[in-house]
This record gives C-alpha cells, sequence and structure tokens, in this order.
C-alpha cells in the first residue's frame, strides 16, 4: 500500500523534528563539557543549568540567590524527579556551610540516588555528628573519600576539627588499621596544623602496628617530626616503634649509626646541613660502617651543620666524642650547643677545631621544664680564612651522677 503524499510529509517532518532534537540534545552534553555557561543557554538546557551550578559548589560569591537556584532545579526535576544534582544544588542553596540541617532533606535523597554528591554527603555527615551517630558519620567519610578522592580538600578540614572528640579518633584509627586509602593522607594534613597535631598523633598511636609496615614507614617519621616541634614529646617518643627497626632510645642518644642517619625516623635522626659555606656528611672510618661526621667550613661560614633533637629527663650529663681538624685555624672555632627545644641555649663546649685527634668533653644540665632538647655543631670561620675540616665520632651522652655543668 503506497503512503499518501501528504502523510508521507507529516512523517518526514516528524523525523527531522527528532533527529534535530537529537543533534541539538547531543550537541548540549558535548558543550557541557566544553563550556557550561553556553550549554546553559541552550534550548532545553535544564540539566546544563544544574551543571553549571554545580561547578559553583563551595564558592558562595558566585552562586545565584536562593530563589534562582531552586527555580533552576525543579525545572530540571520536573523532567528528571530524581536528578542527584538537581538535589544537590537545593541543599548548598539552602545551606552552604551544611552543617544547619536546613538543607538535610535535598541532602539526604540525594546522597540515596548517588553517593557522588560530595556536598550532600558533607551535609549528611555533619547531621550525622549532631546526632552522635559517630560510626555513621566516619562511614560517611569513608564512603565518598574511597569515591571522590579529590573531595579531600571540602571533607579534610571538617573532619580535622572532629578530631577534638575521642571516639572520632577512635573510628579513624579502625579505618587506618584497615588500611583505608584516605586515612594516612588525612592525619599528614590534620598534624600540619599545630593545634590538631597531638590528635592525628593520637589517632596513628590508637591504630599501632596494625597499620600496614609500608606505610609506617612512610608517615610515622613526618608525624615524629611535627609531634615534637609542637611539643608533644611523649607522642614523637611512643611514634618512634612504629617504623620497623625505631626504638625510643634514639631520643636519648647522639651516637652516629645507620639507624640515628635514617631520614625515615624523622627528627629523632641526625639532621646534617649543607651551605654555601659549609656542610656536613656522614664518613666511615676502618671498613663500610658508617661513624663518623665529615664537616667542611670556609671563610665566611656562621652554620649549624648538624643537628639532634633529644628528650632527655632533666639532670646532668657528660658529652665525649672524638674531634680531629687536619687545618686548624686559630680563629675557626667549632663547638657543641644544648638549647631547649622550646627556649634558649642552656650550655655550649669548649672548641674542636683542634691540633691533633684528642677526646673532648663537656658537662651540663637540663633544668626541670626542658622537656625536649637540640644539640647543635656550630661552625664558625671569619671571611678571609682558609676552610676547616673536621671529623667528629664516637659521640656519646651518659648519664652524669655529679652535679652542675662547665
Amino acid at each position: 500500500m503506497t503512503m499518501s503524499r501528504p502523510r508521507a510529509l507529516i512523517v518526514l517532518l516528524g523525523a527531522l523534528v527528532l533527529a534535530g532534537l537529537a543533534a541539538i540534545d547531543a550537541a548540549r552534553n558535548v558543550m557541557t563539557e566544553l563550556n557550561p555557561a553556553l550549554a546553559a543557554r541552550m534550548y532545553g538546557s535544564e540539566g546544563a543549568q544544574v551543571d553549571l551550578l554545580s561547578l559553583s559548589l563551595g564558592q558562595p560569591a558566585r552562586m545565584p540567590p536562593k530563589n534562582q537556584v531552586f527555580a533552576t532545579a525543579r525545572a530540571r526535576l520536573r523532567d528528571e524527579p530524581l536528578d542527584p544534582g538537581a538535589l544537590n544544588v537545593m541543599a548548598y542553596a539552602s545551606d552552604p556551610t551544611g552543617r544547619s540541617g536546613a538543607g538535610t532533606r535535598y541532602a539526604e535523597l540525594a546522597t540515596q540516588v548517588s553517593k557522588r554528591m560530595t556536598f550532600s554527603q558533607l551535609a549528611m555527615t555533619a547531621v550525622s555528628l549532631q546526632r552522635g551517630d559517630v560510626p555513621g558519620s566516619i562511614d560517611r567519610f569513608d564512603a565518598v573519600l574511597r569515591a571522590r578522592p579529590e573531595a579531600t580538600s571540602l571533607f579534610f578540614p571538617y573532619l580535622k576539627k572532629a578530631l577534638v572528640k575521642s571516639d572520632i579518633r577512635a573510628a579513624i584509627a579502625d579505618l587506618a588499621a584497615q588500611d583505608s586509602p584516605w586515612v594516612m593522607d588525612f592525619l599528614t594534613f590534620a598534624s600540619n596544623d599545630a593545634s590538631s597535631t597531638g590528635h592525628a598523633a593520637d589517632v596513628m598511636l590508637r591504630a599501632g602496628t596494625k597499620i600496614p609496615p609500608d606505610d609506617r614507614a612512610i608517615f610515622a617519621g613526618p608525624m615524629i617530626t611535627r609531634a615534637f616541634q609542637n611539643g608533644y614529646y611523649s607522642a614523637a617518643r611512643s611514634l618512634l616503634p612504629l617504623i620497623p627497626g625505631g626504638s625510643a632510645s634514639l631520643f636519648e642518644s647522639a651516637a652516629i649509626t645507620a639507624h640515628s642517619l635514617d631520614p625515615a625516623y624523622g627528627l629523632a635522626s641526625w639532621q646534617l646541613s649543607s651551605t654555601s659555606t659549609g656542610s656536613a656528611s656522614a664518613a666511615s672510618g676502618k671498613g663500610t660502617k658508617v661513624d663518623a661526621f665529615s664537616i667542611y667550613a670556609s671563610g665566611g661560614a656562621h652554620d649549624v651543620l648538624a643537628s639532634k633533637f633529644l628528650l632527655l629527663p632533666a639532670g646532668s650529663y657528660r658529652l665525649s666524642q672524638q674531634a680531629s681538624s687536619t687545618a686548624p685555624q686559630a680563629d675557626a672555632s667549632a663547638i657543641w650547643r644544648v638549647s631547649c627545644a622550646d627556649g634558649g641555649e642552656i650550655w655550649h663546649s669548649g672548641p674542636l677545631v683542634l691540633n691533633s685527634k684528642q677526646d673532648i668533653a663537656g658537662t651540663f644540665a637540663i633544668p626541670p621544664g626542658c622537656r625536649g632538647q637540640r644539640l647543635d655543631l656550630v661552625v664558625n670561620v671569619p671571611f678571609g680564612q682558609p676552610s676547616v675540616d673536621l671529623t667528629i665520632r664516637s659521640i656519646k651522652i651518659d648519664r652524669n651522677r655529679g652535679n652542675g655543668a662547665q
């Protein structure tokens, strides 16, 4: 049966319209990726407009007024009643902080439709915390950070504030023990804030050796450093055994060993410096065993070339070592200096730049309240003077039963 000409024309026109709409839809989808603002002005662009609004999440100054956001989102929901992006922007427009609960009904529905709605997950996490639902809160954090690693910039600051709660720290420690992929990065982030360093260290200590060895080898050293720098000395000491081969005694000794030179132990290891006028490096004596420092300083040097951070209890101590200089200079000097980590100098040794090899010894006292200490090798060579080469080995710090300091 032959189709009449008018009917054929109508079918053809309908096909052309459908093809045109499909082409517009395809073009809009492509344009949404390339230029959301332009896509939002195209016919049937409610989805693109929602995508454009989503780009302003976290930037309240760029977000249109709430009524405009809601009008756009509702237009989208008329076509797609459960569009998670539309629900997500409605939750944000209701409360950009996600903390008041004003956008909870939109956020809750958005997260039920898609776990990848980052802001809604944050808002629902806030609701869980306010309700005292720690397991639910941490589960949400874990779910979204596993699915959206890029969401750390939004979630980490919020979670850092929650570390003040012991049960939150315990829950995160459990995730660390389970090797959740974001936890160690979060602890590093939190420890960079002096007010959160102690809490971050506490999480790591709670998880302990349940943290995979590779993670402990990578992350415990920097945590030790930040704990010491921010005055959490007990935590710094307790973290040392978490590193494979580590021992709390590293904070009580100045000996030159493979362990005390290993940067994996953070500030518990020797800190050797290199400047434009001086340098310190590890050196070996007989055989291949590293047991000495080789110190070089040229004219104009005024440098701390080696440092050892210590945790010695109050009392009297004796520092001894062997020191030799191949080119001693009358005006050059090298001394040991002991300071409180959070205070000033408490002692310095006699000169180490000598004509021949000999033992050097000095006695110093750690006063009460000086909980952390710093031992520095300070080298000075006046301008115009020849360079100095100094070798130091067999460094020891022993508790002295005598009193006072020299």
